[in-house]
């Protein structure tokens, strides 16, 4: 016995041996192309210049110069009558003063140049100047003098300037534009936050069309989707939430406007008119809370801006697509008041063909819109209101009867039923499922400046609606089985904030509290047609609605109730000019309360179930510990040990059968970076999860459950490239890698219920490929734009088995764009698109399951092109 507790002791060493030195290789390997781009003399490297995070509207260049200067606190002289004829581009980021002007003259035929002494000077590019002749400045030139408050400027009045400006003297605008996030609750610049993170910018977003999550995961190497029916199953680095049941927790959460969403279909909703998107990698519980264990994303839509705008967006695709966009913004009291509206349509044919009904399934037609205000009666106090209703009607994605597995519950097809044959274009569902989804909410955030502090209120009320209506559920002609059902959820937020600095600015702070109340509702109805046929009569059951059926069937309603309460608080401090510190912890209790009644008139379910209440209390205290390094203008090194928790929860349809919290200890380590002259922008990170009871989906019997697995280990690295060598090309590129396997667990095979549960320690996690990375190549030829995306992913499996039929291969999808700006206008483009341009095909979702005897499963979309006409009306 000795022998033997020693040998699984050195067994057990050398397994955390072989885990550390693959942490060790892969923080190495991220590493290692940074410090091939590291200068080799520090003594030859420029003083870098100084940026400025500035946030000015599309506007008339003078008023936007002004701005320039009062943003920047520098004195800039310029040739206002010449800058007063000219419409600057929106600039919005962190920029040196070079890159802001050059960014606002983009597209006017002027390049501008600042002296040492900070004169502006403005000049026809080398494009639009007809000969080698001089332009000499306007004589009367405006001065803008910031104060310290950064309120007002001074004019310093007219002079005649007397130097005369070559017209071959050039800018270069080739460097990489900065981009500011609000990943730790306040604005700063990507480059500069600490958090491993994927952001799209809002030219990203209508460039690429990205309008729900799946499209982020197609340029998010860390982040995988997979739609499941109704709902959606998000994870980022190995963590998330398999299966989308009434009441159970995502492991990703979402975040609109710093508004959360507690509801897995709710992660379906596309994001029209958004300012940007943020992916943020790893547990993010201090400032984001609840449901947070393998990240946050986070949806920022377009705010009022005391400017008007009208833009509006037409396209036409394959597959009888058609969508209208329109975004208009106006003023109607100048510093006071603002509005802001966009509305939606899209809607195309289905993707599939069904052959017995005759009809194309997994079609589109949805309408949405925004609506926003923004009232500023002081330079304190700022009021901004949202309000967003979306409705999507269609026949839903079909599943298929993929794969039978010998020896796994009843095959349909030794029946006589007939499947696919693993045809993306084609089912045989004997019914098609209707589906209608209804979101709608609005949110108040209050934003007061108290001098010494900033208080931010936000208050919130959201509700959903996802209406299923009766279809196939095997994916065969054969009528198996038919689920309709309703769920219907009520989520009430408030959150308040206070944060400022302290200590000479070198201690950021923030503390607040956030109160959560969730309130769905589920009410189904599965029909059996086939044990209809097979049984005796069955009597009639009563329907959840009062209704009687008289064929074989289990009526279920089910409704959660969650109160969710926390305080939080992080402290950044500057120890010296180059280090921080990062402090943060939070407290989280929650409450759940589970009211069911099922009724079934072929197996009834035990007196308990019948009608069932039931209540259970989780909390726990989550923290995170941080530093970070900057050791010049251009780069930082980070690290952070943090941890996060997820709350349990209660099985819907289950009786007294509940499972546990869920906590992780994540340790990470990473670098940002800017290099050659601000043409490469480099980001790495390196990262190791302890990761304990994760909820995995599991199975009594047929039923689809949450089951907690023991203890696992995830570890990897992603590496971010964004290269622009000059003016013509632009390069995007990002990689992860993903070790994550169970290190401890005993768990139900799906496909074989009832027999003891299985060890599957050391097999590879559910929806956890190993490696994924997109690339992006771009090339601007005079006033047209050709881009090329590639993403790919390996092999991710949808069970804890590692079993073949269970497994999603490996696939690449690439796109082509091109983009026309008729005459170099920076108001009209003109795109035409091809997804998917090889019509791989894939099955982007599974689900192995005895009931049906083998896989289901749904495919990814197929080719599609199309043409769209962005237009700037104002």
């Amino acid at each position: 016995m000795l022998q033997c507790l020693t040998w699984c002791e050195t067994q057990n060493r050398a397994q955390q041996i072989l885990r550390f030195s693959r942490f060790c290789r892969a923080f190495a390997l991220s590493l290692f192309p940074l410090f091939l781009a590291c200068p080799v003399n520090a003594e030859e490297k420029a003083e870098p210049e100084r940026r400025y995070a500035v946030n000015i509207p599309k506007q008339n260049l003078a008023d936007a110069l002004n701005s320039l200067s009062e943003q920047t606190q520098q004195l800039l002289l310029f040739p206002y009558q010449i800058a007063s004829t000219l419409e600057s581009e929106a600039v919005s980021g962190e920029y040196s003063l070079h890159n802001a002007m050059a960014k606002m003259l983009e597209g006017t035929g002027y390049t501008g140049g600042l002296t040492k002494k900070g004169v502006l000077m403005i000049l026809l590019s080398k494009s639009d100047a007809q000969s080698p002749t001089t332009i000499k400045s306007e004589p009367n030139m405006q001065s803008k003098q910031s104060s310290l408050r950064g309120f007002f400027a001074s004019v310093l009045g007219a002079f005649t300037a007397s130097t005369t400006i070559v017209a071959s003297a050039e800018i270069g605008t080739n460097t990489i534009e900065e981009v500011i996030v609000t990943a730790e609750r306040k604005e700063a610049s990507v480059q500069k936050t600490p958090i491993a993170m994927s952001v799209f910018t809002s030219d990203q977003i209508e460039r690429d069309q990205l309008l729900d999550t799946r499209d982020l995961a197609q340029l998010s190497p860390s982040l995988t989707f997979n739609q499941a029916l109704a709902g959606s199953q998000i994870y980022i680095r190995g963590v998330g939430q398999g299966n989308p049941i009434t009441g159970s927790n995502p492991g990703v959460a979402l975040h609109i406007d710093g508004v959360y969403l507690g509801h897995p279909y709710t992660n379906n909703a596309s994001f029209y008119d958004a300012e940007r998107f943020e992916v943020l990698r790893g547990p993010q519980g201090t400032l984001y809370g609840r449901n947070s264990t393998g990240g946050s994303i986070n949806i920022i839509t377009k705010s009022p801006v005391m400017e008007p705008e009208l833009r509006t967006t037409f396209g036409v695709g394959s597959h009888g697509r058609t969508w209208l966009k329109a975004a208009g913004n106006t003023v109607l009291t100048e510093d006071l008041l603002a509005i802001r509206g966009s509305v939606v349509i899209d809607s195309r044919d289905g993707y599939v063909d069904n052959l017995t009904t005759g009809k194309e399934p997994d079609d589109r037609d949805l309408k949405a819109f925004n609506v926003a205000a923004l009232y500023t009666p002081s330079d304190t106090l700022a009021v901004l209101l949202k309000g967003d209703y979306q409705k999507d009607e269609r026949l839903e994605k079909p599943i298929s009867h993929l794969k039978s597995v010998a020896g796994s519950g009843i095959d349909p097809t030794l029946f006589g039923a007939q499947t696919s044959n693993n045809d993306a274009s084609k089912v045989y569902n004997d019914s098609d499922r209707f589906q209608e989804d209804t979101f709608w909410g609005a949110n108040a955030t209050l934003t007061w400046d108290l001098g010494t502090a900033t208080v931010k209120s936000i208050t919130a009320y959201r509700e959903s609606d996802n209406l299923g209506g009766p279809g196939d559920n095997d994916g065969t002609s054969f009528p198996v089985v038919s689920i309709e059902s309703d769920t219907v959820a009520d989520e009430l937020t408030q959150e308040l904030t206070v944060s400022g600095t302290a200590r000479d600015d070198r201690l950021e702070w923030i503390t607040g509290v956030n109160y959560y109340k969730d309130d769905v509702t589920t009410v189904s109805l599965s029909v059996l047609p086939f044990l209809t046929n097979l049984l005796p009569p069955v009597p009639s059951v009563t329907a959840i609605d009062g209704s009687s059926v008289a064929v074989a069937a289990l009526a279920a309603s089910y409704n959660e109730e969650l109160t969710s309460k926390s305080l939080f608080a992080q402290f950044n401090y500057s120890a010296t000019d180059s280090l921080r510190l990062t402090l943060g912890a939070r407290y989280t209790q929650d409450k759940k309360t589970k009211f069911q009644t099922v009724r079934s008139n072929i197996t009834p379910p035990a007196s308990q179930c019948e009608s069932l209440t039931d209540s259970k209390d989780w909390s726990a205290a989550t923290w995170k510990l941080g530093a970070d390094l900057t050791p010049n203008e251009n780069t930082m090194f980070y690290g952070s040990i943090s941890t996060g928790f997820k709350a349990g929860g209660f099985n819907s349809g289950a009786c007294d059968d509940d499972y546990d919290e869920e906590k992780i200890t994540a340790y990470e380590v990473g670098f940002k970076s800017r290099l050659l002259d601000e043409r490469l922008m480099l980001n790495g990170s390196v990262f190791f999860y302890d990761y304990r009871d994760l909820q995995v989906r599991a199975f009594q019997g047929a039923v689809l459950q949450i089951a907690n697995a023991g203890e696992s280990e995830i570890s990897g690295f992603e590496l971010d490239l964004l290269y622009q060598p000059n003016n013509s090309w632009r390069f995007d590129a990002g990689i992860a890698y993903l070790d994550a396997e169970f290190a401890k667990a005993l768990l139900d095979d799906a496909m074989i219920p009832g027999i003891k549960p299985e060890d599957v320690s050391g097999n590879r996690m559910e929806r956890a490929p190993e490696l994924k990375y997109s690339l992006g190549a771009q090339y601007t030829h005079g006033n047209v734009d050709y881009r090329y995306e590639l993403s790919y992913s390996d092999d991710i499996y949808v069970d804890s088995f590692e079993n073949d039929f269970a497994k999603i291969d490996s696939h690449t999808e690439q796109n082509i764009r091109v983009i026309w700006r008729p005459n170099g206008s920076n108001k009209l483009s003109i795109q035409a698109f091809v997804e998917n341009l090889t019509d791989e095909e894939y099955a982007d979702y599974l689900i192995p399951t005895s009931f049906v005897g083998g896989v289901a499963g749904a495919y990814a979309p197929p080719r599609t092109w199309g043409m769209l006409v962005n237009w700037d009306l104002l």
